[in-house]
């Protein structure tokens, strides 16, 4: 498929998956610059968008173009640029991603001339996606994500009752908990624009949908499917012709 003491949000978030995966001495180091595949798509006048992808674990920065999305974002006619990011699990471990990101690909892309910058996560890329919206909200038009991991059932539940959280909590619960209370203390208008798909028996659809909640009436999407690139592929056709996705003028 998914500074010192200041580490980034995905990058706190992620160290429970890294406990899943094969263990930190197997991470991939955390180079700089973050490296990308680009592929440019469509024709026509007009400035190209950009869309900024970031993979889940297990994936490289390949599968986007492996499944399809530079041919669904050229069904819509308008000129795309796609950098696909290689953004292993490394970079989120290591605290790195946001500061990459950010550093390597959104401020050249503004000196660059784009005027829209979108990111497109799925799985565990979502949540990169949202944690360097957050970090580089003026660089960052929108965010299209594919069913997002969004944190532990404690943290998701807590930000949906408006409870505090008690006992000790743990660098990831912190960091989560972070993230959600810029998501549910900012106004979507002084956000991003988010828009959220999700398939209807993916198990990270509960948290997916609070998210949606969170947002004007009809960013947030379900069809039937899982977490698989399949249903993902569908959603991004949705979100990509969205009236208010990147193709919007």
């Amino acid at each position: 498929m998914k500074d010192g003491m200041k580490f980034s949000t995905a990058a706190i978030l992620l160290l429970a998956s890294a406990a899943l995966s094969t263990g930190c001495a197997a991470l991939r180091p955390a180079t700089a610059p973050i490296a990308t595949i680009e592929r440019r798509v469509g024709g026509g006048d007009g400035k190209a968008i950009l869309l900024v992808l970031l993979h889940g674990k297990g994936d490289d920065a390949t599968k986007f173009f492996v499944e399809g999305f530079d041919r669904i974002a050229a069904e819509s006619g308008r000129r795309f640029d796609l950098f696909s990011v290689e953004a292993h699990l490394g970079y989120y471990v290591k605290g790195q991603l946001e500061i990459r990101i950010g550093a390597d690909v959104l401020a050249p892309a503004r000196a660059r001339g784009y005027d829209k910058i979108w990111l497109v996560g799925t799985s565990m890329g979502g949540l990169g996606a949202l944690a360097c919206a957050q970090r580089h909200s003026n660089l960052v038009d929108g965010v299209i994500l594919l069913a997002p991991y969004l944190g532990s059932e404690k943290i998701i539940e807590s930000a949906q009752k408006g409870l505090p959280l008690t006992g000790e909590l743990g660098s990831e619960d912190r960091r989560t908990k972070d993230l959600w209370d810029w998501l549910v203390q900012t106004p979507a208008a002084k956000r991003p624009l988010v828009l959220v798909g999700v398939g209807d028996r993916d198990s990270f659809l509960p948290g997916n949908r609070f998210l949606g909640r969170l947002e004007p009436p009809g960013h947030f999407e379900t069809i039937p499917g899982g977490h698989d690139w399949d249903t993902w592929a569908k959603l991004f056709r949705w979100a990509l012709f969205h009236p208010e996705g990147p193709t919007r003028e």
